[in-house]
């Protein structure tokens, strides 16, 4: 955990991007033309382990559409191939414009 969060967020979201998962860090970059996205969210940080458990918010368009459910799910299977991802839990995410489809997922790093 010697790198900033933020620097490594930044660096894992150009890692993702450049293998075809589109990913962006600051959610004011979301945009509803180019969904699905993943979004990297900050940290949940255990300091007495020094791990770092990752939350990648997969949105898509929707939420409650077939669509929606297709979109977020073929990119939660790419971002499976690229990272060792331990869950992926449905929810929402609020944006300005409405409301989107999303997995959380996460991964842990030390």
């Amino acid at each position: 955990m010697g790198t900033p969060m933020t620097a490594y967020a930044e660096q894992l979201a150009d890692q993702l991007t450049a293998a075809g998962v589109p990913t962006v860090v600051d959610p004011k970059r979301i945009s509803v033309r180019q969904l699905p996205v993943v979004l990297v969210a900050p940290p949940a940080i255990d300091y007495r382990t020094k791990e770092a458990t990752w939350r990648l918010l997969v949105l898509g368009p929707g939420p409650g559409t077939l669509a929606g459910w297709t979109a977020i799910d073929e990119l939660l299977d790419a971002l499976n191939q690229q990272l060792p991802l331990e869950t992926a839990d449905p929810g929402t995410y609020t944006t300005p414009s409405g409301e989107l489809a999303c997995y959380v997922a996460t991964f842990t790093t030390t």
